[in-house]
C-alpha cells in the first residue's frame, strides 16, 4: 500500500488498544492510535561482529583489523570503497543520527543501548563537515565492534572513554578500497 499525503491526512483510528499498522512494505509504517499518527521504521536486526574482550589493553591491531574486515565480509561489501557508509551501519541495525550539539569536543559516540536493544551511533553535525561525519562513523563503528562487552569505568576521576586506538584502523579499512588491512585474505592473520 502507498502511503501517499491524502492517505495518511484521511486515514482515521479504527478502535485497536494498539492502534492500527500501515506499512508500505519499505520498512517506515505509520501507526494510527486514538491519540494521533505516528511514523515508526523497523530497523532490521542487529548484525555486527561479536567480540568479548573485557579489557581495552587486550585488543591488539592484528584484532582491530580482523574486525574491520569481518565487518566487510559480514556485509558482503568486497574490497571497493564504501560509497554511504551510513547505510551500511543503519542496514546492520545501528541507529545513526547526526545532531549540532554545540560542543566542539565531541564528533561522535557510540553505546549499545538496553532501552531500544540495539546500538546508537549519534554524530555531531557542528562541523557540517560530510567527510568528517563520515570518519567519525567508522570510528565510532569500530567502538561498538570491539568495546560492546569493555565496563566503562563509573568513577568520574578515571576517563570515561576506552582508549582511541581501536577506531582507526576500523575506519581506514572503510575509508580506504580495504585492500591495505584485508588484501591478505579475509583476515590479516591469514598469512
Amino acid at each position: 500500500m502507498a502511503l501517499t499525503d491524502t492517505f495518511v491526512k484521511q486515514v482515521k483510528h479504527k478502535g485497536s488498544v494498539i492502534g492500527e499498522r500501515y506499512a508500505d512494505g519499505g520498512g517506515m509504517y505509520l501507526r494510527v492510535k486514538a491519540a494521533g499518527k505516528y511514523w515508526r521504521l523497523d530497523y532490521p536486526d542487529v548484525n555486527l561482529p561479536v567480540r568479548h574482550f573485557t579489557n581495552p589493553e587486550e585488543i591488539t591491531s592484528e584484532d582491530i583489523e580482523r574486525g574491520a574486515c569481518e565487518c566487510r565480509d559480514l556485509w558482503r561489501l568486497g574490497r571497493s570503497v564504501v560509497q554511504d557508509l551510513a547505510l551500511v551501519v543503519e542496514g546492520a541495525g545501528v541507529i545513526v543520527v547526526r545532531e549540532e550539539t554545540g560542543i566542539a569536543q565531541i564528533e561522535g559516540l557510540s553505546a549499545w543501548s538496553k532501552v531500544v536493544g540495539r546500538p546508537l551511533i549519534p554524530l555531531s553535525a557542528d562541523k557540517d563537515n560530510g567527510y568528517r561525519s563520515r570518519f567519525d562513523l567508522a570510528h565510532e563503528l569500530g567502538h561498538l565492534v570491539l568495546h560492546r562487552h569493555i565496563v566503562r569505568p563509573t568513577d568520574r576521576t578515571r576517563s570515561a572513554q576506552p582508549p582511541r586506538k581501536a577506531g582507526s584502523p576500523v575506519r581506514r579499512c572503510f575509508l580506504t578500497a580495504g585492500r591495505e588491512l584485508c588484501s591478505r585474505g579475509s583476515h590479516p592473520s591469514n598469512t
